[in-house]
Parts: structure tokens; sequence; C-alpha cells
């Protein structure tokens, strides 16, 4: 969502950043929970189809940028290992 998040509503914002504080205040449970994303997914493959087309056609592949934390285990203080 943060790829996109200029496009949301303020409401939707607001939803958006009470998960995110829900996740972040239990690195227990978001770690149990997306283990197997954070084992197994491709960081710089995993957006793969999601971009805008280049005009020939093509969709570009984007990185996961480094400072979106959903992507990587957090610590026991609720900030991102990665």
């Amino acid at each position: 969502m943060k790829l996109v998040r200029d496009r949301l509503t303020p409401e939707q914002q607001a939803d958006l950043d009470r998960v995110d504080a829900w996740w972040r205040a239990h690195p227990c449970d978001f770690n149990d929970t997306f283990r197997p994303l954070h084992n197994y997914a491709s960081k710089s493959r995993a957006l793969e189809g999601y971009g805008v087309s280049d005009g020939r056609g093509e969709k570009p592949v984007h990185a996961i940028p480094a400072d979106h934390w959903w992507w990587w285990p957090l610590s026991d203080e609720g900030e991102s290992e990665g």
C-alpha cells in the first residue's frame, strides 16, 4: 500500500496508519504471520507485473524499496530488520 499511498483517500490513509501501528506494536505476531513472505519472496521481483507499461507493452519490475518495513521481519522493538 505504501507504493500507492498518495492515491488513497485521507480515511484510507488513516486506516493504513492504524494497521501499521498495530503490527509494529506486535512484532512477534507480525513475524509469525509474514514469515513465508519474509523467507521466500524475492525482494527484487515481488512487484513484477505491477508497474506501468513502458510503451512497448512491457511492465517494469520494481524492487521493494528498502524503507518499506512490511517486507522484512521486525525486531522486538517493532523496527525492520531489513
